[in-house]
């Protein structure tokens, strides 16, 4: 910022912003690769901020996502994550379970895809995509339990990712019910693929 000082030209810091930073991490025992995204005045998520990272050590695969703001007078949260056990599965006879998760929310209910029902849907910031959730007041409370699940000793015949979800509104009463999810068959199984 130029600056007029004793009639000569002086030129001061007046700010940084930072919109979004990005990590990736590639070693033996650990990767990591996130992202930490800062939004304001957006016109659908107003002021907050977004995260992403997915990790691996050793055994052990990590992704979670997460996002905080106010809009409108009112704040809201979102917070998942999912374990990838694939290389430890949790075996129940001809199934077995390849990954663990569960979310909750508050104030953000999710955006009904358009076209395909798997559609990946982006934020209004046009970022890469983090969550398909939106601020929405009349949502209290959610949370959500997530399970990768196939068939026991080579998830390739047969694999799926389901979740179910539930949401309550601001007087307490069930808003929304939900079990979803999507199977495959003769596809590797991938935990913590977006799809």
């Amino acid at each position: 910022e130029k600056k007029l000082i004793n009639e000569r030209s002086r030129y001061a810091f007046k700010s940084t912003d930072v919109h979004e930073i990005y990590l990736n991490v590639q070693d033996e025992a650990i990767s990591l690769e996130g992202y930490f995204a800062i939004f304001k005045k957006d016109p659908k998520y107003g002021d907050g901020f977004a995260a992403k990272v997915k990790a691996k050590f050793l055994v052990i695969g990590l992704s979670a996502n997460a996002m905080f703001g106010e809009v409108d007078d009112f704040k809201y949260f979102y917070v998942d994550a999912l374990a990838d056990l694939s290389k430890s599965p949790v075996a129940m006879g001809a199934v077995s379970f390849y990954g663990f998760g569960g979310g909750a929310y508050s104030h953000m209910r999710q955006i009904p895809p358009s076209g395909n029902p798997l559609a990946v849907t982006q934020n209004a910031t046009n970022l890469k995509p983090i969550i398909n959730y939106e601020p929405d007041k009349s949502t209290a409370f959610g949370f959500k339990a997530m399970v990768a699940l196939g068939t026991s000793g080579n998830p390739t015949a047969f694999n799926a990712k389901v979740t179910f979800e539930m949401s309550f509104n601001e007087n307490g009463g069930i808003k929304n019910v939900m079990f979803y999810g999507a199977g495959y068959f003769m596809t590797k199984l991938d935990v913590l693929n977006d799809n």
